[in-house]
């Protein structure tokens, strides 16, 4: 156990009076802040360990600030004298971005997901319009405001951080020029509403089918463009223009409820935050990417290139910026990773059955037994259904055995796949059987199926052997 661990389970006993059953690390977002789910009895929180104690304070403040407007984020609910640790309400583990992938993944956004995405946009307004009031900007970090300074360091990281980092010709003088260009026409109009900086569906919890807001301690005076920009040009979420228009028109219909704008004036400087942020994005997977190696950056690089070459032009933006559109129009043609180097088989099965053979003629792989955990096939009004219908889903995903079996499932698989790349190996085996072979194993083998093809460029095959056959 980890010194971090050990501090944050003593923590959560002195908070609660009782002494954890088990706790586990979260896998780490962008930030280098680590994530514990710690839970005894009925109890369960995120402890929740950051060295930036001045960052921490503004989360402190924002979250506090934003309870008193009664606004869906996570309740604070002990902090440590350090300031580096503390413990909050643990929201689960459903995102709206693993809704929303799930969802294109299928074809389209289905009618549950759009209902989500709506709530969100929202509720946006409330963050930025009714809770800038009274907020004290100067609790907020590292800077109160999205100034020009904070607009020059975004710019700067896209210079220095992706275009110098994969050698895209420019020249540095004509560059400066286009970032004062840029900034002068953005920072036109005073900024005065609450700028939440990074609301994208990854921050967006999805609690009894309802949004909940996290990762705001970034959050700063600024304009109100800048969010919905965030959300709706998220890299991988992968709205379609139709798509974006139309959560476009649903956000700026809230926005009324609260005040009165000049929407001709909102979409003049919309194309250019656009851009602000697809050079904040670029800069910022390069730097995790290629500087600090994070996979999911690394993956997701192509991606933003291959969308932001193609998009630059379709902004109209009123200032002359030349040699920010000549270093988009020199962005390297990529292509992601080819998904050939590597098969993981995912297969669900009855152990009445028998395991599934390995065709691949290596042997080897994961088997995972799957009967330790709660049996929906015992409820009489659901045992007709399998692990791929909603109400076994429903059953599964709100039993707290199952969500710590599979994050322990998926570190194991997380660590072979990554060595599985590196040694150039070309197919993997993951089975995961249960009694009938219809409904804990199904719900299982989804969950991981999707988790893999979410986190890893490798071909994901998918079989329920018995639902199948």
């Amino acid at each position: 156990m980890s010194e971090i661990t050990r501090f944050l389970e003593n923590l959560f006993k002195k908070w609660s009076g009782i002494t954890p059953v088990y706790s586990e690390k979260l896998s780490p977002s962008g930030s280098n802040r680590k994530y514990f789910r710690i839970a005894a009895e009925s109890i369960s929180v995120i402890g929740t360990f950051n060295e930036n104690v001045e960052e921490n304070q503004a989360f402190f403040y924002l979250t506090g600030h934003f309870r008193k407007q009664q606004l869906p984020v996570p309740e604070i609910y002990v902090i440590d004298d350090s300031g580096k640790f503390y413990l909050q309400e643990d929201l689960g583990d459903t995102t709206l971005f693993e809704l929303i992938s799930k969802s294109m993944n299928d074809g389209s956004l289905n009618d549950k997901v759009v209902k989500l995405i709506n709530q969100s946009i929202e509720t946006l307004p409330s963050f930025q319009i009714m809770a800038s009031k009274g907020l004290n900007f100067s609790h907020c970090y590292p800077v109160k405001a999205f100034d020009k300074q904070s607009i020059s360091w975004d710019l700067n990281y896209f210079k220095y951080f992706f275009a110098r980092l994969l050698d895209i010709p420019f020249n540095e003088k004509r560059l400066d020029n286009d970032f004062h260009s840029l900034i002068r026409f953005l920072t036109e109009k005073p900024f005065k509403y609450f700028m939440y900086r990074d609301f994208q569906s990854r921050n967006i919890m999805i609690v009894n089918d309802k949004p909940y807001f996290i990762d705001y301690q970034g959050g700063r005076k600024g304009p109100i463009q800048y969010d919905v920009v965030s959300f709706l040009f998220q890299i991988k979420a992968g709205f379609s223009e139709a798509d974006q228009d139309k959560f476009l028109k649903r956000y700026l219909n809230s926005i009324s409820q609260f005040e009165a704008i000049s929407k001709a004036e909102f979409l003049k400087y919309l194309p250019a935050f656009i851009l602000l942020r697809y050079m904040q994005v670029l800069g910022a997977y390069g730097y995790r990417g290629i500087i600090e190696r994070k996979s999911h950056f690394l993956e997701s690089l192509p991606l933003a290139i291959n969308k932001f070459r193609s998009g630059i032009h379709k902004l109209n933006i009123p200032v002359h910026l030349p040699e920010i559109i000549n270093i988009f129009e020199h962005l390297p043609i990529t292509s992601q990773k080819k998904p050939d180097e590597l098969t993981v088989i995912v297969n669900s099965f009855s152990y009445k059955q028998g395991v599934p053979l390995d065709d691949s003629g290596h042997g080897g792989g994961f088997v995972f037994d799957c009967r330790s955990l709660p049996n929906p096939g015992r409820e009489e009004h659901l045992s007709r259904f399998t692990g791929k219908d909603q109400p076994i889903i429903t059953y599964l995903a709100e039993k707290r055995e199952t969500s710590v079996f599979l994050s322990h499932v998926f570190c194991l698989l997380d660590k072979a796949i990554e060595n599985y790349l590196s040694r150039g190996f070309t197919n993997l085996q993951v089975n995961f059987g249960c009694t009938g072979g219809k409904h804990r194993s199904v719900y299982c083998a989804e969950k991981t199926a999707w988790h893999i093809k979410q986190k890893f460029s490798v071909i994901v095959k998918l079989n329920h052997r018995e639902i199948e056959s």
